[in-house]
């Protein structure tokens, strides 16, 4: 397996040319963009694994590149907000970020952050290739929705293909696995290996509710996921043979 390839988005010459930097001595492929309206281009003609995209750009700004990215594809993507910026901390996240990092950042930091998240997305791809034929196809009914293990993506009972970003993919599939018992975000939180979390980190929350807009479940009369108020979620949704 080559070098990973990382596109950094990142309007400010400074902090382009310090990344770039530090993310080339660490044996990454990088590409870059300086205007949101760059990035469509590069994306379409290039192999990216890891997209670290500041909010606030020229041209486009960060958030409607996540939007227009997860409508397509489902590569890693981390955002970087300024440290007064929440608000963007949780749209992004609610769009498909796997990550968000805050400015200033410590460059370890977000390299580990970025280390992680591609450990975990080959760790994803990787593992129903290495699986027999059989083991590699594992699938999950539930109520006319199947979940692919190996494919990482929904089907509805309509036949329409629903991507999941990684997160989603692994908040689902424990919350699956742990049908009909509560499973508190702690116990999400450790299951998620290889990503770092905080006593107050609402990650989990929106992953949830990005799940459950693709299953199109209701939060007041829910068919799948079931908020348990205090503690955690609970799936109840009838799994299939």
């Amino acid at each position: 397996m080559g070098s990973p390839t990382l596109l950094i988005v990142e309007d400010d010459p400074t902090s382009l040319n310090i990344l770039v930097e530090y993310f080339k001595k660490n044996h990454y492929e990088v590409l870059t963009a300086t205007r949101g309206d760059e990035v469509e281009g590069i994306l379409a003609n290039s192999a990216i694994d890891i997209v670290l995209l500041d909010t606030n750009l020229p041209g486009k700004d960060g958030l409607s590149i996540m939007r227009d990215i997860r409508s397509m594809r489902s590569l890693g993507i981390i955002i970087v907000t300024a440290a007064a910026d929440d608000i963007d901390k949780v749209i992004g996240l609610e769009l498909g970020a796997d990550d968000y990092v805050t400015k200033p950042y410590n460059l370890r930091e977000l390299g580990a952050r970025v280390k992680n998240l591609l450990y975990r997305i080959r760790l994803q791809s990787g593992s129903a290739s290495a699986r027999g034929e059989g083991e590699a196809s594992k699938q999950i009914n539930f109520q006319g929705w199947m979940l692919d293990k190996q494919k990482h993506c929904l089907k509805s009972p309509a036949d329409e293909v629903i991507t999941l970003t990684e997160g989603e993919f692994q908040v689902l599939w424990i919350l699956i696995d742990n049908a009909g018992v509560v499973t508190d975000r702690e116990h999400i939180m450790k299951k998620m290996r290889q990503r770092s979390w905080t006593y107050s980190d609402r990650s989990i929350d929106v992953l949830v509710g990005r799940v459950r807009k693709k299953l199109r479940d209701d939060v007041e009369m829910p068919t799948f996921i079931r908020t348990i108020h205090g503690t955690g979620y609970m799936f109840i949704g009838e799994l299939e043979a």
